[in-house]
Order: C-alpha cells, then structure tokens, then sequence
C-alpha cells in the first residue's frame, strides 16, 4: 500500500475495530465486510465516522448497494475516490 492508502487504511481499520469489537492491528484490507458480522444496519455509521475521519464525502449509496460485498481495502478505494471529489469542508 501507498502511504495514502496507508493512512486511510489506518482510519478504517480504527473505526471498524471499535464498531465491531475488534483490535484494528488485526484487521488486514483482504477482510470481508460480511465476515466482521457488520450488516447493512452499520453501514451508515461507518460510512458517516469515515467521512468524518477523513474529511472527505462519498456516494453512500455506492457503498451500502454492495455493503456484505466488500472488502476493507475496497473501502480505502471508496474513500480515495470520494478524496478526489474534494473535502466536506469545503463544500
């Protein structure tokens, strides 16, 4: 991974550790949403502490469609995408 990749992992990995129980050193990007028992009722909260942590806004809808499909590290190229769109703060 790249150092950005890097970070955004790392804020990932934070928020779903402590939403799912988890130590986030044991999380890897290859992990699957729907193996951390994190159901769809969840994706809102993750998703909303993620654009927080990383001040960035992405297509909501595009994530929660796919939720149980997912990977760790897909997340990080979600939310590098939605970087790419711009911060939440300067909308």
């Amino acid at each position: 991974m790249t150092a950005d990749r890097d970070r955004v992992f790392a804020a990932i990995a934070e928020i779903v550790g402590n939403i799912a129980g988890m130590d986030p050193a044991q999380l890897e990007p290859a992990y699957r949403i729907q193996d951390l028992d994190l159901d769809s009722m969840l994706a809102g909260e993750i998703i909303a502490q993620m654009e927080r942590a990383l001040d960035v806004d992405v297509d909501f809808r595009a994530i929660a469609d796919d939720w149980s499909t997912l990977t760790l590290g897909d997340l990080v190229t979600q939310f590098q995408q939605g970087a790419g769109r711009g911060s939440r703060t300067a909308r």
